[in-house]
């Protein structure tokens, strides 16, 4: 599957081709609660509607990899942000953070998403000489990045301002209409599951992605393999 989706990246401008993850699920999985949200028959919600199945961090290392090097800011973009080049990206993110204090959650929401968004994508090849390298938000502020570098930033971002992990994902997935391998962050809140994408600056509920097909999803407590339900 992952070949067939770096092949259908090829096709695209560089700009446009998420890279695909091509990181096996394997293991004994046991079905996992799914956080507050709109909800199926089973009382859970069905994240692009699947079913999920909670399993070890350790199958994600680039994300533990991540995770520590955060460890040392204690979590926040505000420590480990570079101050100076890229137009300060440590005193533009406070000043951003700081607006957004007294806003509405999907207020929040939208101005994260378009804040990242506005960092141009870059391929991992380009920058790591790898084909799939999952950068810390500093590493992303430098030198910018793919799909699942712009979730990771959102993510430490939102939780900066507040929002509790158990409300995040960084959901990798397979956009089934491009055909090829794609990563959003997902925040649980107001009945849905909202999804923050590079690829567009609106911030839409989950269910109006049909064509996306979750592979798994991460937060700092868990990973979740995800079966489609149809």
């Amino acid at each position: 599957m992952a070949a067939k989706m770096l092949e259908g990246a090829k096709a695209l401008p560089a700009q446009q081709r998420p890279s695909a993850f091509r990181q096996l699920i394997t293991g004994t999985q046991q079905p996992a609660p799914a956080p507050a949200g709109k909800t199926g028959q089973n009382g859970r919600v069905r994240l692009f509607n699947t079913v999920e199945f909670k399993g070890p961090l350790k199958l994600v290392p680039q994300w533990s990899r991540v995770m520590q090097a955060m460890k040392a800011g204690k979590d926040k973009l505000s420590a480990v942000l570079p101050a100076t080049g890229n137009g300060n990206a440590r005193t533009a993110w406070k000043a951003l953070r700081d607006s957004a204090a007294k806003d509405p959650l999907m207020e929040k929401l939208k101005k994260v998403n378009a804040y990242f968004n506005k960092y141009p994508y870059r391929l991992d090849q380009e920058i790591w000489g790898k084909t799939d390298y999952w950068a810390t938000p500093a590493e992303f502020a430098e030198k910018s990045g793919d799909c699942e570098d712009y979730a990771i930033s959102k993510y430490y971002a939102l939780r900066e301002m507040g929002i509790e992990a158990d409300k995040l994902r960084i959901v990798a997935l397979r956009d089934r209409i491009r055909g090829i391998g794609h990563a959003v962050l997902v925040v649980y809140a107001e009945g849905t599951a909202w999804v923050l994408d590079n690829q567009t600056d609106l911030v839409l509920s989950h269910d109006r992605y049909s064509h996306y097909q979750p592979q798994y999803s991460v937060n700092e407590h868990n990973r979740w393999a995800h079966v489609p339900t149809r």
